[in-house]
């Protein structure tokens, strides 16, 4: 799981996350037939970019299945196309490396 990272929460029953997702959302999908109950905090875009950075909070009971649903997310961006997809994960997981 290396295309999100795990910022705090105040929530006893949630976990809070930063992922990257695609400008046409492929992730809510993938959640949503993996009946996963996403609640989006906020969403980062920069112009010109094909990619978004999703903040979200999911209940801590769903964490092994929200795992699952970000590795068929990185799969399925590489095989629509976007080739660049590994190196924004990468600057998301250094960003949040050089913050710590």
């Amino acid at each position: 799981m290396d295309n999100c990272i795990r910022i705090k929460s105040r929530s006893p029953f949630h976990y809070r996350f930063v992922f990257v997702d695609t400008h046409d959302h492929i992730s809510f999908g993938i959640f949503t037939r993996n009946g996963l109950r996403i609640k989006k905090v906020k969403e980062l875009v920069r112009d010109g970019s094909p990619f978004r950075l999703i903040i979200c909070s999911i209940r801590k009971r769903d964490l092994g299945r929200f795992k699952e649903a970000l590795d068929v997310l990185k799969r399925n961006a590489l095989l629509l196309g976007y080739r660049d997809y590994d190196d924004m994960c990468k600057m998301l997981i250094n960003a949040a490396a050089a913050d710590s």
